[in-house]
């Protein structure tokens, strides 16, 4: 019985080393345990971009982790993008017209 605690715990320990290290290779970082999916069935959150960590928007969109929540992120985070671009190009326009002015 010990020893099927021992290897219950060794893998699992083993088992998660091996998963940083690949999401470390892949350049993700771990969101704090305080941040995404705080108190949730999930422990550990990884992220390409900290500051998602952090970001009030995606922690609502996030409830536990599913494929369909990742996917409503990547949506969320496109029409930002989108969002910033049109804003940028706006400002643009308005010096170009001060300018001209």
């Amino acid at each position: 019985m010990l020893a099927s605690l021992l290897v219950l715990f060794g893998g699992n320990f083993l088992i998660a080393s091996h998963r940083r290290s690949q999401a470390d290779q892949a350049g993700y970082v771990s969101c704090p345990m305080t941040t995404l999916l705080s108190n949730r069935i999930t422990m550990e959150v990884w992220v390409h971009n900290e500051s998602l960590c952090y970001d009030n928007d995606i922690r609502h969109l996030v409830q536990r982790g599913t494929i369909e929540e990742v996917q409503q992120v990547q949506q969320h985070l496109v029409a930002r993008q989108k969002q910033q671009d049109a804003r940028q190009r706006f400002l643009q326009q308005e010096q170009l017209s001060r300018n001209d002015g």
